[in-house]
Protein backbone atom coordinates (compact mmCIF):
# COMPACT_ATOMS: atom_id res chain seq x y z
CA UNK A 1 0.00 0.00 0.00
CA UNK A 2 0.89 3.64 -0.24
CA UNK A 3 1.71 3.97 3.48
CA UNK A 4 4.42 1.30 3.19
CA UNK A 5 5.95 3.05 0.18
CA UNK A 6 5.99 6.39 2.00
CA UNK A 7 7.64 4.82 5.05
CA UNK A 8 10.29 3.18 2.87
CA UNK A 9 11.01 6.48 1.08
CA UNK A 10 11.33 8.25 4.42
CA UNK A 11 13.73 5.63 5.75
CA UNK A 12 15.80 5.84 2.56
CA UNK A 13 16.05 9.64 2.82
CA UNK A 14 17.23 9.33 6.44
CA UNK A 15 19.89 6.79 5.43
CA UNK A 16 21.06 9.04 2.58
CA UNK A 17 21.48 12.00 4.94
CA UNK A 18 23.33 9.85 7.46
CA UNK A 19 25.65 8.63 4.70
CA UNK A 20 26.56 12.27 3.91
CA UNK A 21 27.43 12.93 7.54
CA UNK A 22 24.32 15.08 8.04
CA UNK A 23 22.49 14.44 11.27
CA UNK A 24 18.79 15.03 10.57
CA UNK A 25 16.85 17.04 13.11
CA UNK A 26 14.29 15.26 15.21
CA UNK A 27 10.65 15.53 14.32
CA UNK A 28 7.42 15.33 16.24
CA UNK A 29 5.24 12.38 15.38
CA UNK A 30 1.74 11.47 16.44
CA UNK A 31 0.71 7.86 16.92
CA UNK A 32 -3.02 7.29 17.20
CA UNK A 33 -4.31 4.81 19.74
CA UNK A 34 -7.53 3.22 18.57
CA UNK A 35 -9.66 1.84 21.37
CA UNK A 36 -13.14 0.47 21.69
CA UNK A 37 -15.37 2.48 24.00
CA UNK A 38 -18.20 0.31 25.28
CA UNK A 39 -21.54 2.06 25.57
CA UNK A 40 -24.88 0.76 26.72
CA UNK A 41 -25.85 -2.12 28.96
CA UNK A 42 -24.04 -5.41 29.43
CA UNK A 43 -24.27 -8.22 31.93
CA UNK A 44 -21.91 -10.91 33.16
CA UNK A 45 -23.12 -13.94 35.09
CA UNK A 46 -21.39 -16.86 36.78
CA UNK A 47 -23.08 -19.99 38.09
CA UNK A 48 -21.79 -22.36 40.78
CA UNK A 49 -23.44 -25.74 41.22
CA UNK A 50 -23.19 -27.58 44.54
CA UNK A 51 -21.40 -30.95 44.67
CA UNK A 52 -24.69 -32.82 45.19
CA UNK A 53 -26.29 -30.88 42.28
CA UNK A 54 -29.16 -29.70 44.44
CA UNK A 55 -28.33 -25.98 44.57
CA UNK A 56 -27.22 -23.40 42.05
CA UNK A 57 -25.74 -20.06 43.08
CA UNK A 58 -25.74 -17.37 40.39
CA UNK A 59 -23.66 -14.20 40.56
CA UNK A 60 -24.84 -11.40 38.30
CA UNK A 61 -22.88 -8.26 37.45
CA UNK A 62 -24.73 -5.68 35.32
CA UNK A 63 -22.81 -2.77 33.78
CA UNK A 64 -24.32 0.48 32.55
CA UNK A 65 -22.05 2.85 30.64
CA UNK A 66 -22.58 6.11 28.80
CA UNK A 67 -20.14 8.12 26.68
CA UNK A 68 -20.10 11.77 27.70
CA UNK A 69 -17.17 13.62 26.06
CA UNK A 70 -15.14 12.50 23.07
CA UNK A 71 -12.18 14.57 21.88
CA UNK A 72 -11.08 14.45 18.27
CA UNK A 73 -7.47 14.92 17.30
CA UNK A 74 -6.13 16.68 14.22
CA UNK A 75 -2.95 15.34 12.62
CA UNK A 76 -2.57 18.61 10.73
CA UNK A 77 -2.00 20.93 13.67
CA UNK A 78 -1.80 18.48 16.59
CA UNK A 79 -4.74 20.08 18.39
CA UNK A 80 -7.61 18.44 20.15
CA UNK A 81 -11.18 19.63 20.11
CA UNK A 82 -14.38 18.45 21.73
CA UNK A 83 -16.81 16.66 19.43
CA UNK A 84 -20.53 16.84 20.08
CA UNK A 85 -21.95 13.37 20.14
CA UNK A 86 -25.51 12.33 19.32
Amino acid sequence: PRAVKVAEEFAESRRALAGQGVRPAGAVGYAPVVTIIPEGTSMAAQAVISADRRYVRIGVQPTFSNITDVFTFSFINGGASAANGP
